[in-house]
């Protein structure tokens, strides 16, 4: 199946569905696109996504709610993107899964690392579509993390496996955006 996607606008409010996924995909956006999301779970992933986030240049506005741990973040996309970045996904593998194509299609370098749960979650898919792509992977612990990735992507088609996770299509679609 071949997909298009055209560069265009996003913009909009929308309350963050309960989803912690749904709700970094939504975080991640804000890479290409200024985003405000009402009624976030401040979960360890989410907090180290807005981490990661704001390494890349984003600026963030965080203010707290009066339910527990609930956050309304206004997200604005980077003016201007540093060359080399470090993002500790703690043990967020939709961060490091969708992070890294986006990264990529910047030509952002950027040394992934995660907590032991992370280390140990399979990254082969992501590093064979990202070498298909041109980028440069440095394994330093086998097909997982920590890894660094350095190079721009190559061409506007690519050959992504979902097999591991659909994350990895998620990653190339914004990737996409991005580029």
């Amino acid at each position: 199946m071949k997909v298009e996607i055209d560069p265009s606008e996003i913009s909009g409010k929308m309350d963050a569905p309960k989803s912690k996924s749904i709700t970094i995909r939504m975080m991640l956006a804000s890479i290409f696109s200024d985003i405000s999301i009402r009624g976030v779970e401040a979960s360890d992933d989410v907090l180290r996504t807005l981490e990661a986030l704001k390494n890349f240049g984003v600026e963030a506005d965080v203010k707290p709610l009066a339910m527990p741990y609930g956050l309304n973040l206004i997200l604005r996309h980077p003016r201007s993107l540093p060359r080399k970045v470090s993002a500790y996904a703690g043990g967020s593998a939709t961060l490091v899964r969708m992070l890294a194509p986006m990264a990529a299609a910047l030509g952002v370098e950027v040394t992934f690392d995660g907590d032991l749960s992370l280390r140990r979650r399979p990254m082969t898919g992501l590093f064979t579509s990202l070498k298909d792509a041109g980028i440069e992977v440095t394994e330093t612990k086998g097909a997982g993390l920590p890894f660094r990735i350095r190079g721009k992507l190559k061409g506007r088609n690519f050959s992504v496996k979902g097999l591991e996770s659909s994350q990895h299509v998620s990653g190339f679609m914004y990737a996409l955006r991005c580029l």
